[in-house]
């Protein structure tokens, strides 16, 4: 807020110094009539023609100053344009892989899906088997202990069938927690490339202003010093 201040008050000095450079081109013109009639008056005149061009050197300067700021605000502005690409093209790749976990992970639920119904189909087959086997062990006693021992295994199948859908769940939530999670990144991200193209758009409006400005004062720059090298000249011809 100082740098700007300061900014302000060098543009104020040059515009007042514009009026004070007229008000001396008129004391210079005058005073030079009056150096034709009376060569008395020669030491004053000289002062004051010494004052003015004292005074278009610091317009000058003024004006290189304010040329050298805004060249260097200007590069900083192109710099922070060009971090912001990098930032997009970054967050994009990332994006670019969410959408890839994304579809893996449906892909992931899909076949879990598959396997859940199969684990189903598989348990009530296995019942049916079982009610079967009981009817034939009433018919059969000569394989009841076959049978019994299917029993044994079967009851293993179905426990470890109904721990495989145990499993499934498990895994159904886990997968969905991160399906959940992979949105939310993805909303995250977007709200960043947002962020990230408001930036730039205020940026590069900044880069506009300080680019006019920097001409400006280009332009500026160089009517100063033509007009300083002007009465730096009639100052010594005078002399």
């Amino acid at each position: 807020m100082n740098q700007l201040a300061n900014k302000i008050k060098n543009k104020k000095t040059v515009i007042l110094s514009i009026f004070i450079n007229i008000f001396f081109l008129s004391t210079i013109t005058t005073t030079a009539t009056a150096l034709a009639a009376n060569g008395d008056n020669k030491k004053s005149t000289n002062m004051s023609a010494n004052e003015g061009l004292k005074q278009l050197q610091q317009n000058y300067e003024n004006s290189k100053a304010n040329l050298a700021d805004y060249e260097n605000n200007l590069k900083i502005i192109q710099e922070n344009i060009k971090m912001i690409d990098g930032s997009r093209i970054a967050i994009i790749e990332e994006k670019k892989q969410i959408d890839q976990s994304q579809i893996q992970i449906q892909k992931n639920l899909r076949t879990l899906d598959q396997s859940n119904t199969e684990a189903l189909e598989n348990i009530n087959k296995e019942k049916l088997e079982l009610k079967n086997e009981e009817k034939k062990i009433a018919e059969l006693e000569k394989i009841i202990q076959q049978l019994k021992e299917n029993q044994v295994s079967r009851n293993q199948n179905i426990t470890n069938y109904q721990e495989q859908l145990k499993q499934i769940q498990s895994e159904k939530e886990n997968w969905k927690n991160k399906s959940e999670q992979v949105v939310k990144l993805k909303q995250q991200n977007d709200v960043k490339i947002k962020t990230l193209s408001k930036q730039e758009s205020d940026w590069k409006s900044k880069q506009k202003q300080y680019q006019t400005e920097v001409s400006k004062w280009q332009k500026e720059t160089i009517k100063q010093q033509k007009i300083y090298d002007t009465y730096n000249s009639l100052a010594e011809s005078k002399e």
